[in-house]
């Protein structure tokens, strides 16, 4: 498969797929989609070159995988990766773009409809947890990306349906076409463990 097919769909994401949520969702999750006989097209943004393994796991499912070098960090960063993201996107059926990045930047290709997977209230999230560099200046220019993504989004797809509201709140449009999907995990692979006793720090 190369990168001049259509494909059915259009995974795009700023996760790496070597670390993290990547490792555990979204792999997981493309594997899975494969084996419907879909075309896909897989776009991540990495941190590390990818190891062959990875890569070698996805070519045996047939999936074109795109890794991006993530580049820097912080707004300047953000808005690189929406512009690569942009450029990137193949010809396709539906764009899945997880969190308002990867939407908007689906948006602006024109290469298909978009389907907007929530995840987070990315603008909020990041201000209350205190990423580097973000502030309320910067939290309010998310907010227009998220504004792009709720207008022109076919369908959104959020963790929970609590979030629904408050979207519906901040947007004159939100996407008609709707689910809720929470996260699941792997229990072959994450075991429970017990919550920790005493005092978090």
């Amino acid at each position: 498969m190369n990168i001049n097919e259509d494909f059915d769909l259009t995974y795009v994401t700023v996760d790496s797929l070597a670390e993290g949520v990547g490792s555990s969702q979204i792999t997981p999750l493309i594997s899975r989609l494969s084996k419907t006989g879909l075309k896909i097209n897989l776009i991540s943004f990495e941190k590390k070159t990818p190891l062959n393994t990875l890569t070698n796991h996805f070519n045996s499912l047939g999936v074109f995988w795109v890794a991006l070098p993530f580049g820097s960090n912080g707004a300047i960063g953000g808005i690189e990766r929406l512009n690569t993201l942009r450029r990137t996107i193949p010809s396709t059926r539906l764009i899945h773009a997880r969190s308002d990045i990867p939407a908007v930047s689906g948006i602006a290709s024109g290469k298909a409809p978009v389907l907007w997977d929530v995840r987070s209230l990315w603008s909020d999230q990041r201000l209350v947890i205190g990423t580097s560099g973000w502030n309320t200046l910067t939290a309010r220019a998310a907010r227009i990306l998220e504004n792009v993504a709720a207008k022109k989004s076919l369908a959104m797809s959020t963790l929970t349906a609590a979030v629904v509201p408050i979207l519906e709140q901040r947007h004159r449009h939100i996407p008609t076409i709707r689910d809720v999907n929470p996260t699941c995990v792997q229990t072959s692979i994450f075991l429970p463990t017990p919550m920790p006793e005493g005092q978090m720090t």
